[in-house]
C-alpha cells in the first residue's frame, strides 16, 4: 500500500517548518522595529511632525516590501525546489507570509498607536487639508482610500508581491537582482506619475494662456482645480491598479513555483 498523501494544510505547516529557520530573525527584528515605530508615531503625531509621520509610515511599508527577501537564502534554490511538499502548499505559505503574516507583524502596533494616540496629524487630515479637497464633500469610499491603514498596506503589500515574484523568478544573484528591479520599477512608476501630473497642470495653464497673459489668480485657480482633477482620479485608479496587480502577481508567483517544482 502507498502512504496516504498529506492534507494541503499539513503540507503548508511542513513548508512553514522548513522556511522558519531563515524567517525567525526577520520576525524577531520586525516585531522589535514595529514596537519602536509605534511609539515614535504616537510622539510625532502628538507634536504634529508631518514629515516624520510620513517617513515612519513609509518605513512600515518598506519593511513589508523587502520581507520576501528572507526566502532568497544563498544556495538554497535546489533544496527549495526538491523539498517534498506540493507547489500549492509552497505557494500558500510564501504568499500568506507576504500578504498576511508580515503585514500583521509590521502594522498591528503602529495602527493601534494611531487609534489610541491619534494626535494632531494623520494621512487623512494631511490630504483633506489641501485646498482642492477641503472645499469638497468627498464620498465615503474616497475618504476610506485616504486612511493611513489602507495606504500603508497597499503601498507595502503590492510591491512585496513583486519582490516575492522576483525571488522565485531569478536563479542567480537573487537578492541583488530583486532589489535592483524593485527600485527600477518603483522609480519608473514615480517618474510616470510626476510627468502625468506636470503635463496635466501645465496643459490647463497653456489653455488658459491661449488668449493672452493669464491673471495670476486664474492660474492659481486652474492649479487648484487641476490638483483636484488629478488626485481624485489617481486615487481611484491607483486603488484599482493595486488590486489587479496584487491578484495578478499572486497568480504569476504560484505559476512560477509550480513551473519549477520537481
Amino acid at each position: 500500500m502507498t502512504a496516504p498523501v498529506p492534507s494541503l494544510w499539513s503540507q503548508v505547516v511542513s513548508a512553514g517548518r522548513y522556511y522558519w529557520p531563515r524567517l525567525k530573525w526577520q520576525v524577531i527584528c520586525y516585531a522589535i522595529a514595529s514596537l519602536v515605530i509605534s511609539v515614535l508615531i504616537a510622539v510625532v503625531s502628538h507634536y504634529n511632525l508631518k514629515f516624520l509621520y510620513v517617513m515612519l509610515t513609509g518605513l512600515v511599508s518598506l519593511m513589508m516590501i523587502f520581507a520576501p527577501l528572507a526566502f532568497a537564502r544563498y544556495n538554497a534554490r535546489e533544496t527549495d525546489i526538491t523539498f517534498p511538499v506540493s507547489w500549492q502548499a509552497k505557494s500558500l505559505f510564501m504568499i500568506g507570509y507576504t500578504v498576511i503574516i508580515v503585514p500583521l507583524l509590521t502594522m498591528l502596533l503602529p495602527v493601534l498607536s494611531m487609534e489610541i494616540f491619534p494626535g494632531e496629524v494623520n494621512m487623512k487630515i494631511m490630504l483633506l487639508s489641501m485646498k482642492a479637497f477641503g472645499e469638497l464633500d468627498l464620498p465615503p469610499m474616497l475618504e476610506m482610500m485616504m486612511s493611513a491603514k489602507l495606504n500603508i498596506y497597499m503601498n507595502g503589500v503590492v510591491p512585496a508581491m513583486l519582490t516575492l515574484f522576483f525571488v522565485v523568478l531569478f536563479k542567480h544573484n537573487v537578492v541583488f537582482k530583486t532589489v535592483l528591479w524593485d527600485v527600477v520599477i518603483g522609480i519608473g512608476l514615480y517618474i510616470a506619475l510626476m510627468l502625468y501630473t506636470v503635463y496635466t497642470v501645465f496643459y490647463r495653464i497653456v489653455e488658459l494662456s491661449a488668449d493672452g497673459e493669464p491673471d495670476p489668480a486664474e492660474v492659481e485657480a486652474v492649479a487648484d482645480t487641476a490638483v483636484h482633477g488629478i488626485m481624485v482620479p489617481l486615487m481611484v485608479g491607483s486603488t484599482i491598479f493595486y488590486i489587479v496587480a496584487w491578484v495578478g502577481l499572486m497568480i504569476l508567483t504560484a505559476w512560477k513555483i509550480k513551473k519549477r517544482q520537481i
